[in-house]
């Protein structure tokens, strides 16, 4: 008997002397003072591939094969991988790659999926995070499933959580073409280049700047073939801003949208619609938060309403979550000047957050400044736009990526 005691006994320290070294190799505290960095962009190329095999579908073919149901009718990617060799405090950037296909909150709980393996591998608790375009719908819905106990930082930059214009007037087929509108996207080209001044300067005398016809054809030739397939991508619904989601909403009638229209209307209610209180709460909750807006850009030339500035695709009003915005061409009249922009375009007082909203003039929708971005991440406490007077809120971008507040 007392043999057996003095087993047991043995056996036990055994046990609890292994404890802190199993603890450890599961999730061991990194003091490299590098936060890793988590990255989820929008639309990306190839558009859809076939993972697990050496065939690329052509983009087009695997955008519009999507069931009434907003299923994809070929298989969904699994998205994302991490890198163990990857060294987080050389490379502290991790790209989250998402299938841009699936429900906003499918591909949330992948993001999720991602970011606890981030932790358990690199040994941090928290992380900085980061959304461009319809990568920002996705960190939203993140939050609104999982919290932000995740994160150190969360960043939405060129963000269409609450929609794009062009995207609501290409759904409900409003096709156009019109002479300022190329105008105005041959000025944004290169705002830096005289002769593109003087060209387009020129083009404004003649009679191109009458022209203004509504693409009726091209309406009737999408509206039968590739819109009703578009209508089927949830994320596309995601795209829609609050009015054009009402008006777009009852084209997904008939039982064989039910479940799609549970997605549509899931999104809609619970992340787009209460997107000011999950960025507040996050920020409450001590997580430093900031929003990029672009603007300077006209939006493509092909739908009737393109008179609103833009980074070429996404509305700076949504990006930026309600800034007053003049259109094109045109500036606002004398308000408040703590938060006016200095070309009298922008008024940020309305925005979420007015003080932790920056604008970059000229930047396009596939670019972010990078710049500021590490500036943000990198800090201990929460950024306003009076913290660092090389980042104030109104910046300039250059063709070299490299940003200057604005004069």
């Amino acid at each position: 008997m007392k043999f057996k005691r003095t087993i047991v006994l043995l056996l036990s320290l055994c046990l609890l002397a292994a404890l802190p070294v199993c603890a450890s190799a599961a999730e061991r505290p990194c003091s490299c003072g590098e936060m890793p960095q988590v990255v989820v962009k929008g639309f990306l190329k190839p558009l859809y591939y076939n993972e697990g095999t050496d065939c690329e579908i052509p983009a087009l073919l695997g955008h519009v094969l999507m069931d009434a149901q907003g299923r994809s009718m070929l298989p969904a990617t699994r998205n994302w991988s991490i890198d163990p060799a990857q060294d987080h405090s050389v490379e502290p950037e991790y790209e989250f790659l998402h299938d841009y296909r699936l429900d906003t909150f499918e591909a949330a709980a992948r993001l999720h999926g991602f970011i606890e393996t981030l932790c358990r591998q690199t040994g941090h608790g928290k992380i900085a995070l980061s959304g461009r375009s319809h990568g920002a719908s996705i960190i939203l819905t993140y939050l609104k499933v999982y919290g932000p106990g995740r994160l150190d930082t969360f960043i939405l930059a060129n963000g269409t959580y609450q929609g794009a214009t062009l995207m609501g007037e290409i759904i409900l087929g409003r096709f156009g073409l019109s002479g300022p509108a190329l105008l105005n996207v041959l000025d944004a080209l290169g705002p830096e280049s005289d002769f593109l001044a003087s060209t387009t300067n020129l083009l404004r005398k003649t009679p191109l700047m009458r022209l203004d016809t509504r693409l009726r054809g091209m309406s009737l030739l999408l509206g039968n073939t590739l819109l009703p397939m578009l209508r089927r991508m949830p994320s596309v619904w995601a795209m829609l801003p609050e009015p054009y989601f009402q008006q777009a909403r009852p084209l997904l009638k008939g039982p064989e949208y039910a479940d799609l229209l549970k997605l549509v209307d899931k999104y809609h209610d619970e992340v787009q619609t209460q997107a000011a209180d999950l960025i507040l709460g996050a920020k409450k909750a001590g997580v430093k938060v900031a929003v990029f807006a672009s603007y300077g850009k006209a939006p493509i030339p092909i739908t009737q309403n393109t008179a609103y500035q833009c980074d070429f695709l996404a509305d700076t009003t949504y990006e930026s979550g309600g800034a007053t915005v003049a259109p094109m061409g045109q500036t606002l009249p004398a308000g408040n000047a703590k938060y006016r922009s200095p070309d009298g375009i922008i008024d940020a007082a309305t925005c979420i957050l007015p003080d932790q909203t920056w604008f970059i003039k000229y930047n396009d929708h596939f670019t972010l400044p990078y710049d500021l971005q590490q500036w943000i991440i990198r800090g201990k406490t929460q950024p306003s736009i009076a913290s660092n007077p090389e980042f104030p809120q109104y910046l300039r971008i250059f063709s070299d990526g490299t940003t200057a507040p604005l004069r």
